[in-house]
């Protein structure tokens, strides 16, 4: 069955830039680096506290990375909304409980105000979490996914899931206690340069629900070559005023792409503009 995703599917847009573990290579921010780095507390049992400084009013939301020095590689983890928060707070924090212990760990934030313009930090100093409750592999954070593919159609520009030979095998994250009351998952879709979730049904997962990707995609990503770096879970925190303070993602779970019988690295969706008419415009 054909849904429309503009209804029964929100389009989070939000922003997503990351690192070489969602992607081959490294995107060029195109901004100068601050000294004003994020303040790590290693020292609770159930997470990384994270406290980030308040550096404008203008600020829209902050993007969090974490860096694993055993992997030589970074994560998108999260962002913060400061528009959720009391605005006399000068600072803003973040919990990173996606952690293993006896690893360490360093922080970055990306901030974009309101005029689209950015601000990034640099990494911090290294943190080892020692925490025993602390788990020994990142599988238990993320998606565990088998006999599962995404099948792109480009006669419709959809996307659905569907089993390779058997069922669709789509688990939840072992790791996280509260994952299905407080998580949805979502698909990250990439362009070249950036990345955006957008959050998805398990019903969408589990019955091939078709995703019509022309409900969906933002500016952007049309005649663009896109790739899905994943299937993750989000979770979405809110003040008692019902606006977005918070939202967590679990680590992405990659999932093969075909068209036909073929798996593909990338895709495309043309935008919807016509050649033109004759001018019949006034003169100035």
């Amino acid at each position: 069955m054909k849904i429309n995703l503009t209804h029964k599917i929100r389009n989070i847009l939000f922003l997503l830039l990351c690192g070489s573990l969602f992607f081959s290579c490294h995107f060029n921010w195109e901004s100068e680096e601050n000294e004003n780095r994020p303040d790590i507390d290693n020292t609770s049992t159930a997470s990384i506290k994270v406290t980030l400084q308040k550096l404008s009013s203008d600020t829209k939301y902050i993007n969090i990375y974490r860096k694993d020095s055993a992997e030589d590689t970074y994560y998108a983890i999260g962002i913060v909304y400061p528009a959720g928060f009391d605005s006399n707070n000068t600072s803003y924090l973040f919990e990173d409980f996606y952690v293993l212990k006896d690893h360490k760990y360093s922080y970055m934030a990306r901030y974009t105000n309101e005029d689209g313009s950015v601000y990034t930090t640099n990494w911090t100093d290294s943190y080892t979490y020692s925490a025993s409750s602390g788990a020994d592999s990142y599988s238990v954070y993320k998606y565990s996914i088998s006999d599962t593919k995404i099948t792109f159609d480009d006669t419709d520009n959809s996307l659905k899931f569907q089993a390779i030979s058997g069922s669709i095998s789509v688990t939840a994250p072992s790791g996280i206690s509260d994952f299905s009351t407080n998580f949805v998952p979502a698909l990250v879709i990439a362009t070249s340069s950036k990345a955006q979730t957008f959050e998805l049904t398990n019903t969408i997962i589990t019955t091939s629900e078709k995703i019509n990707l022309r409900g969906l995609l933002p500016e952007g990503f049309y005649d663009e070559d896109l790739s899905i770096v994943g299937l993750l879970g989000q979770r979405t925190e809110k003040n008692s005023d019902d606006e977005v303070m918070r939202v967590y993602w679990t680590l992405p779970t990659s999932v093969p792409v075909y068209k036909g019988s073929s798996t593909i690295e990338t895709f495309s969706v043309s935008s919807e503009i016509g050649d033109g008419g004759l001018d019949y415009s006034n003169p100035e």
